[in-house]
């Protein structure tokens, strides 16, 4: 195993003056981010943190938390973040729960009970004058480069370790997926309290390009990316609703500029692809994958363009399978459980049996997402497992729903919902945003969802003035749902 930091420094002895880090207009070169890690390191080595310890992350300087992540790694220690706007006494249980002994803090931040507490300041990292000692580095680290909390069922977060050899995995295959060279410059609109963010300065690094954190006095996105040069970007389905909700200046598309806008994950409705195409970037990727696995696959612009669902061809050395409830594979054309195998896929969650035995399988790894191949190799994203409806003894996805109702040209944003049934089990409920301006009524969407959906097509149609939706792009279901039963009132669903 071979620590990810190894690949970064030898990016800063071959190319020294190269961009690295960039805040806020201020350039830090390979050689200066080289510097103040080691300098990071020797610090946080003589305050007691050693290879193996699990370091919790709290800052508001986003600058001070990438130097502080790469020092920490460098140790052979693990990366915790625990973001400064999650309550303390949640925090403190995510400390207890990954055997937290130290935090690193920012200015006027508090570390968590029952641990070492250590403010680290900009001014002090970037000091050039502090000490250097080599020795402290562990180039063979047993311990995980990052301990991602990751959402888990019944409340209880899952605790995902992604080591050095996983991510350096990650990296080649992310190059891979988005031609990423070392010139280009790579941003997140996630801050780095979260894993979208803090495993991209790592691919970043590794890959020898330049890193572009924000900081929070960049209130203004666009302008962020134009003044850092900003040529990859990764965002959420939560962060484009944001930029789409700008007013257009000129006609021209608002990140045009990019060589590469990145949404994740795969749900992003058809609907909503076709607006970022045209009003956001023609260069969109739409990628499948999870902090447990890395990415999975990737969905270029043309067959975005081309494809409805899909989320794009395996990258190298992923491998991707459909099954069956029984463990056989699909037919072609088929929709099953989707399973993956990659050199970039974690080992196991920490702490968590039963969802090890639930979730991996053989050196495979299922998000329990559903999907179906096209005769072209593309994955289509069909939802997930514990989503599917059955109505009448039909299986239905809602995701077919969804990607059907996206093709009608009133239609900004849709989700299906089960309402439950004794007599019919899980009647499937569309709930329709629409685009600004225009006006459909119920019956001409339904006629529209049967003349594509025949018995998968929804029963009730429900017209909301928006999807609610969670940071990362996930459906608010509890709101969502309390929205849509509200609007159904007495209707009764059609055709029962």
């Amino acid at each position: 195993m071979t620590n990810f930091m190894l690949e970064v420094e030898r990016v800063a002895r071959e190319n020294p003056k190269s961009a690295a880090l960039i805040a806020a207009g201020r350039v830090l070169a390979y050689s200066e981010v080289n510097q103040a890690v080691w300098q990071t390191a020797t610090v946080l080595h003589r305050r007691g943190v050693r290879a193996g310890a699990v370091v919790a992350h709290t800052f508001g300087d986003p600058l001070v938390h990438a130097l502080c992540m790469l020092a920490v790694c460098r140790l052979g220690a693990t990366a915790l973040c625990l973001p400064a706007s999650d309550p303390p006494p949640y925090r403190a249980e995510i400390a207890r729960r990954t055997g937290a002994t130290v935090h690193l803090v920012g200015d006027a931040l508090v570390a968590a009970d029952g641990l070492l507490g250590i403010t680290m300041q900009r001014f002090d990292l970037l000091d050039r004058a502090l000490p250097i000692d080599r020795s402290v580095a562990d180039d063979d680290p047993a311990a995980p480069a990052l301990l991602i909390v990751g959402s888990g069922s019944m409340g209880r977060k899952k605790l995902i370790p992604v080591r050095h050899k996983a991510m350096l995995a990650r990296a080649y295959i992310f190059q891979s997926m988005l031609d990423m060279t070392a010139h280009d410059r790579i941003a997140c609109l996630s801050s780095l309290d979260y894993a979208m963010a803090n495993q991209r300065l790592f691919e970043a690094l590794i890959l020898g390009a330049a890193y572009v954190v924000f900081e929070p006095q960049d209130v203004d996105p666009v302008a962020a990316c134009r003044r850092d040069g900003v040529s990859v970007l990764h965002a959420s389905v939560f962060h484009v609703f944001g930029l789409l909700k700008r007013g257009r200046m000129d006609p021209s598309p608002l990140l045009g500029f990019l060589r590469v806008l990145r949404v994740g994950s795969a749900l992003v409705p058809d609907a909503l692809r076709r607006q970022i195409l045209s009003e956001l970037s023609p260069n969109l990727y739409i990628r499948l994958g999870t902090n447990d696995f890395g990415p999975a696959t990737i969905a270029r612009p043309e067959d975005i363009r081309s494809t409805p669902g899909t989320v794009g061809r395996p990258g190298p050395g992923v491998e991707v399978r459909l099954l069956r409830p029984d463990g056989m594979p699909v037919a072609s054309g088929e929709i099953g459980q989707i399973w993956l195998r990659s050199p970039g896929m974690i080992d196991a969650f920490m702490g968590d049996p039963e969802a090890n035995r639930a979730l991996f399988r053989d050196g495979w790894f299922t998000p329990r997402d559903l999907g179906r191949m096209t005769e072209d190799g593309q994955l289509i994203y069909c939802g997930r497992t514990d989503e599917m409806m059955i109505f009448n003894g039909i299986n239905v996805y809602p995701a077919e729903i969804e990607q059907a109702m996206c093709q009608h040209p009133a239609v900004s944003d849709v989700a299906c919902l089960p309402l439950k049934s004794m007599q019919n089990q899980d009647v499937p409920v569309c709930a329709v945003a629409l685009r600004e301006g225009q006006a459909v009524d119920d019956e001409e969407l339904m006629r529209f969802a049967h003349d594509r959906l025949g018995p998968q097509r929804p029963r009730l149609m429900v017209v909301v003035p928006s999807i609610i939706r969670t940071e990362s792009g996930k459906l608010d279901r509890p709101a969502l749902g309390e929205q849509v039963m509200r609007a159904i009132g007495k209707r009764s669903p059609k055709g029962m």
